[in-house]
């Protein structure tokens, strides 16, 4: 497009501008542009001027403001926008270039002094003091075991599933979909030691609450005046501790304690300590039916609370409740035992 004289061609003017699909002055304000680069030894630019200097100017926001304002008024950008006097796509945009930051706030357990003393002394109760140790260390857990209760529900009111095209859509019914039948299961563990040896598993058992009732009509199921087990939809105190007249449902009695005596190592003969919670139906420390049970078989076999307000002080809450719902997705369940 150059000749000698750093001028155009005859011809390329017009096809320069055809090229880049732009008009003629701009090939020619370009071209000349890059002349005053080249006469005074620079580096050859030929971008845009306009960059910062076109188009409405940034308005400036004073976010100073969001501080006075309310939290209960900055839970959403609408309100929040109302209040900075401003609209919600200013906000927006400083959101965008975190001048403001989203923050989600989870609400804490408002803990008492006296919840806080307790959960300590808890802690430190679990701290090994021997005269021949130098440092101290935690206890091995391995007298302790711990008892949660747990509701699984027998299905869900909307699930997934991944069918082939001409494959038909499953149909499921129930009576009222918001009260959909459930179970529930009380599961007893007892912690491993510290070092890993494999004695005893530490699996009581996991025992359903469920009571059997005589049917009183004929189904395809069973017959009637068969007995039937239907779960419990709400667990007393008398329950846990007492036994129903037609099926042995309670816990502590004749279901944990038995189970104890089976399978407990024969060479462990110190205190076993059974923690729970501080739920309503759970059986208390002093109780007769318990100790005259517990004591049976040379066993020293006591309850024990766990600290208010502390899920985190028991194992079933921190992991296994949780990993027996991950594992009954995709198992069919279709009676109330299995």
């Amino acid at each position: 497009m150059l000749c000698c004289k750093r001028n155009f061609l005859g011809g390329t003017l017009p096809l320069a501008a055809q090229l880049f699909s732009v008009s003629q002055a701009t090939v020619k304000r370009i071209w000349k542009l890059g002349k005053e680069c080249k006469g005074k030894n620079l580096h050859v630019d030929v971008s845009s001027r306009k960059t910062n200097k076109v188009g409405p100017k940034a308005m400036e926001v004073d976010l100073n403001k969001i501080p006075e304002i309310p939290l209960r008024r900055r839970t959403n950008i609408r309100s929040l926008a109302k209040d900075l006097n401003m609209s919600k796509s200013i906000v927006h945009r400083q959101i965008k270039k975190c001048a403001i930051r989203r923050h989600t706030n989870a609400i804490k357990p408002a803990f008492t002094t006296e919840i806080k003393k307790a959960r300590l002394e808890f802690c430190l109760g679990m701290i090994e003091e021997k005269p021949y140790m130098e440092n101290l260390m935690f206890e091995g857990m391995s007298k302790v075991i711990h008892i949660d209760e747990k509701w699984f529900y027998m299905t869900k009111t909307t699930e997934n599933y991944y069918l082939l095209p001409e494959e038909e859509e499953p149909h499921r019914t129930c009576q009222r979909k918001r009260f959909i039948k459930k179970k529930k299961r009380q599961c007893s563990l007892q912690q491993f030691n510290s070092f890993g040896e494999v004695v005893f598993d530490g699996k009581l058992g996991i025992f359903p609450f469920v009571v059997q009732e005589v049917a009183k009509c004929s189904s395809k199921n069973s017959p009637a005046g068969s007995l039937e087990d239907k779960p419990m939809d709400k667990v007393y105190k008398d329950i846990t501790r007492a036994c129903l007249i037609w099926y042995p449902c309670f816990f502590i009695i004749n279901k944990l304690l038995p189970s104890i005596h089976k399978k407990w190592p024969t060479h462990n003969k110190e205190t076993i300590y059974i923690q729970q919670d501080n739920a309503k139906p759970h059986v208390k420390l002093d109780d007769d039916e318990f100790l005259k049970e517990a004591a049976k078989e040379g066993f020293d076999i006591r309850l024990k609370f766990q600290q208010a307000q502390s899920p985190d002080m028991n194992v079933l809450d921190l992991c296994v409740n949780q990993n027996l719902v991950a594992r009954s997705i995709g198992i069919l369940d279709l009676t109330v035992l299995n």
